[in-house]
């Protein structure tokens, strides 16, 4: 019990929490809450199940109580430390996923015109779009370089809608080497659309990409990651999270192995 309960909650709760579409959160508290009622009710059982001061008790029933308590507050933590890795997962990886995979996807997109499909999430560039490395920049913020280098279907685009972008992958004025893809005769280009604001990075590097080039910045503007498969990319995001929250549930379950032995010998050596 001190073994299984709490790797169950904390598989439960993580997996929940992680891996679980906005549209289904509910149901994701759900498990969460009913994994809070388990431990409580463990904690609550072990207390009932605890011997009065002054009052003797068989050993075994002292046993049962100290399992249950334990099996209880072990779950209670495992509760809490699952919610918060499932929190990470999906900030880190399940956030972009459920975006970009419930995003629409356009194509033949010519790079001089402005943005008008605001809620892409997958682009494709018309053949002899290239992404004008001669005009890269690359801003510095918090330890991390963010790179960008407008798209152009001519090379001499002054009024660029579209910026590919990607993080520590540039100089501070060259080798732009942030696209997994590369045009080629022929080719077409095909982009995955960052999720970004006024105030994020990117955005600030293509203003000042802006100023340094010369360029004249239409009111809205997209930074791309350049993908050579973008449906890998977007499912590389899931097998990402999947994996990271696999390793924290082995790891769970070492520490609730280690702790039931450890429990195992303190209650037989007390009782």
């Amino acid at each position: 019990m001190i073994i299984c309960v709490p790797a169950i909650i904390f598989t439960s709760s993580c997996l929940s929490i992680g891996m679980t579409s906005s549209g289904w959160r509910f149901m994701a508290y759900v498990v969460v809450f009913l994994c809070l009622f388990c431990a409580v009710g463990f904690v609550c059982v072990g207390i009932g199940l605890a011997p009065v001061p002054g009052q003797d008790k068989p050993s075994t029933d002292k046993r049962t109580a100290v399992t249950y308590k334990s099996v209880g507050f072990l779950s209670l933590f495992a509760l809490i430390f699952g919610f918060l890795m499932g929190l990470v997962a999906d900030y880190s990886y399940m956030d972009e996923y459920f975006r970009l995979s419930n995003g629409a996807v356009y194509h033949n997109i010519r790079a001089g015109v402005p943005v008008i499909h605001e809620d892409a999430a997958i682009l494709t560039f018309e053949p002899g779009t290239i992404i004008d490395t001669a005009q890269t920049l690359g801003y510095q913020e918090s330890g991390d370089v963010y790179c960008v280098a407008p798209v152009s279907a001519s090379g001499d685009n002054k009024s660029p809608s579209y910026f590919a972008a990607g993080m520590n992958c540039c100089g501070q004025r060259s080798h732009f080497d942030c696209a997994e893809a590369e045009a080629i005769k022929g080719g077409m280009l095909k982009a995955v659309v960052l999720k970004s604001g006024d105030d994020d990075p990117y955005q600030t590097a293509i203003r000042m990409d802006a100023s340094v080039y010369s360029l004249k910045l239409p009111t809205k503007r997209m930074a791309l990651k350049f993908v050579e498969d973008s449906d890998e990319y977007i499912s590389d995001l899931w097998h990402k999270a999947f994996i990271y929250l696999l390793m924290c549930c082995c790891m769970q379950l070492f520490v609730c192995i280690v702790t039931g032995i450890v429990l195992r010998n303190i209650v037989r050596d007390r009782t």
